[in-house]
């Protein structure tokens, strides 16, 4: 069964629209849990790791080269690794060409995340 489609204009090119199926009367969509962190990432170190927090941002290094996102990659797999998820729930949403960066890790809420990797607290 088809279901009608709605249009909306797309914010990133004028005139373009893009369909946006609507879903029917009572079906529930559920939140899924995600959390988001600023990373400083230094690319061609001699290892792999997590170096903690500095300004309320994560310092990570690894030795994977900023080539074609190898060094993203690692990222990725690093922190997967050490929250013991799968590699494909971390991803970086900002900041592929930089060093500063901001990844965005699925089924983890952000405490959970932040007490995960070590973040100092707020809190007495």
């Amino acid at each position: 069964m088809l279901l009608p489609a709605l249009t909306r204009c797309s914010a990133g090119v004028l005139g373009a629209r893009e369909t946006v199926p609507t879903r029917p009367a009572g079906l529930r969509v559920e939140l899924v849990d995600e959390a988001r962190i600023e990373v400083r990432l230094q690319p061609r170190a001699s290892r792999d790791e997590l170096l903690g927090f500095r300004g309320g941002v994560l310092q990570a290094s690894v030795s994977a080269l900023p080539l074609d996102g190898q060094a993203n990659r690692a990222l990725c797999r690093l922190i997967a690794a050490h929250l013991r998820l799968a590699p494909s729930r971390v991803e970086i949403v900002r900041g592929e060409r930089g060093r500063s960066k901001l990844v965005r890790v699925g089924g983890v809420k952000q405490e959970a995340l932040l007490a995960a990797l070590g973040a100092p607290h707020d809190g007495p």
